[in-house]
C-alpha cells in the first residue's frame, strides 16, 4: 500500500514537471520588501505569499511596489 502510494506521488510529480510552464510557483511565507524583488524576478516564481509582512502597511506597500513595477517592466519588455 505504502509503494503504491509513492508509485502514484512519482507519476503526478512527473506530470507536474512535464507540463510545469502551465503550474504557477508561488513563494510563500518568508517575502518580505528586503527579498521581493529578488524573489518575483526569478522566471519560476508567479508571485508570492506574504505572512508577517502584511501586518505593517509600510512593508506591504512597499512589496506591492515592487512587484508593480516588476509586472510593469515584463509589459513594456513584452515578457
Amino acid at each position: 500500500m505504502f509503494f503504491d502510494f509513492l508509485r502514484m506521488l512519482m507519476d503526478y510529480s512527473n506530470r507536474i514537471i512535464q507540463n510545469s510552464e502551465f503550474v504557477a510557483m508561488v513563494a510563500g511565507g518568508s517575502m518580505r520588501a528586503a527579498n521581493a524583488k529578488d524573489l518575483l524576478m526569478r522566471p519560476d516564481i508567479d508571485g508570492g505569499l506574504i505572512g508577517g509582512a502584511s501586518l505593517s502597511v509600510q512593508e506591504f506597500a512597499t512589496i506591492i511596489k515592487i512587484a508593480s513595477s516588476i509586472e510593469e517592466r515584463q509589459k513594456t519588455c513584452g515578457n
